[in-house]
């Protein structure tokens, strides 16, 4: 399939309402009880209070998920969207929080990277070494998706003129933008990490291939709060990128790690979807593991991968991101031919 996952993200921002899950899946559906925790015309975003000084944005037509933390020497941001969109980010964490001091990238996406050009060098940027080489090489993308969006993002009030002019400037200086612009500063290397940021403790953690081969998830210890990155698709088809490094088998090993760094309590923020809890989480696994299961017995019985990439199962049903459903069924096709 050739779907590139820009063109999988422009069609996601123009009919993400369209695609958002069907209300009878009560279960994968289920999500803690938030607050509103910054009203429109203050910031550029619509954030909930998922936590005591934890807001997040949970918005299918602005890229991934964000996490804002506030603490009293300042603000850790996990994610930062679009590149035309990381101006209006630093905007709102500094109203929400007070200044950047860390900023953690979950994988190397640019609708998760993107944004990283906009903070200040005094911030802190960190993702896991693999990720690092992956960010550099999308320098052209960031670029374009300045030139392309800015001229798209919202105005209006203060909050919003604000935003869109500082991005207005980054687009000024267009040409001097280098790719270290968006490459992290630090680097995860092992599979854990412990981040002692002010009173609450950041563990990091990669469990190897999933997504891609950088994803980490986040946990802040004492809020039990967790930032999935894209190991989470809640209520929608999840995303495989070729070029990226998934692994099927290594996600499923993925999800189940956050699973067990979860309680019934853990406020879950995925990747793309709504705030959610830990049964998205099983509910992931069940899909991913569903989708192996299937295709591994399609693949015994003789079907080609167009043949199963025509086909649907019943944990297929009721989700969002539909377009991308064959996609996935080809990826793991791939994945299970390439074993036998």
């Amino acid at each position: 399939m050739s779907t590139t996952r820009r063109v999988f993200l422009r069609s996601a921002c123009l009919s993400a309402a369209a695609l958002m899950p069907l209300a009878g899946t009560a279960r994968s559906l289920a999500r803690p009880r938030v607050s509103t925790g910054a009203r429109a015309g203050r910031t550029y975003f619509d954030w909930q209070r998922i936590a005591e000084d934890v807001h997040a944005v949970a918005d299918l037509s602005t890229g991934g998920n964000v996490l804002v933390l506030k603490q009293s020497s300042g603000a850790l941001v996990i994610d930062s969207k679009f590149a035309h969109l990381g101006s209006a980010l630093v905007q709102d964490a500094q109203k929400l929080a007070g200044p950047v001091r860390l900023l953690i990238n979950t994988h190397h996406h640019g609708d998760h990277t993107g944004g990283n050009v906009a903070f200040s060098p005094e911030t802190r940027i960190m993702a896991h070494t693999k990720a690092e080489p992956r960010i550099k090489a999308q320098h052209g993308k960031y670029l374009n998706q300045l030139r392309t969006g800015v001229s798209r993002m919202d105005e209006g009030d203060e909050a919003h003129n604000t935003a869109k002019n500082a991005a207005q400037g980054l687009l000024t200086e267009i040409d001097e933008l280098a790719a270290a612009r968006w490459a992290p500063t630090e680097l995860m290397k092992g599979s854990q990490q412990t981040i002692q940021f002010d009173s609450v403790q950041l563990e990091l953690t990669h469990v190897g291939q999933g997504h891609t081969d950088n994803d980490v998830f986040i946990k802040l210890a004492e809020l039990n709060v967790i930032h999935t990155g894209d190991l989470l698709f809640h209520g929608l088809h999840p995303f495989f990128d070729p070029a990226g490094g998934y692994s099927a088998l290594g996600w499923i090993k993925s999800v189940q790690a956050i699973i067990e760094a979860s309680d019934d309590k853990t406020v879950i923020v995925p990747g793309h979807g709504k705030i959610t809890d830990k049964s998205a989480l099983i509910a992931q696994k069940n899909y991913l593991q569903g989708l192996v299961n299937a295709v591994r017995e399609g693949i015994a019985s003789g079907q080609s991968e167009d043949e199963l990439a025509t086909q649907t199962w019943d944990f297929m049903q009721g989700l969002g991101f539909e377009q991308i459903r064959e996609r996935a069924i080809r990826a793991v096709y791939t994945e299970l031919s390439k074993r036998r």
